[in-house]
């Protein structure tokens, strides 16, 4: 069933920043939640059950890491212009 809205969240940092451990953290807790959650691959990794296998390794070592050393902004931005052209632009 096709949905009627569309939220992207886009993770952006440093490499090594912690940007996937980031992401598999909110795609597990948005789908507990319930959503439906498209997980976009980028080229580190081959396929989705791979990504989490990795993620899964060491998971709460690398949290406390990225904790320590990470602040995490969280910005909100309204499209009402174009909301097709700027979702696929993203």
């Amino acid at each position: 069933m096709k949905k009627e809205n569309k939220i992207n969240i886009i993770i952006k940092g440093c490499c090594g920043s912690g940007k996937s451990r980031i992401l598999y953290l909110i795609k597990n807790t948005l789908r507990k939640e319930g959503f439906e959650v498209d997980h976009e691959l980028n080229e580190d990794f081959d396929n989705e059950k791979d990504f989490n296998e990795i993620m899964e390794s060491n998971y709460q070592n690398c949290l406390n890491t990225i904790k320590s050393r990470t602040t995490i902004t969280i910005k909100e931005k309204n499209k009402i212009h174009d909301l097709t052209k700027d979702l696929n632009e993203e």
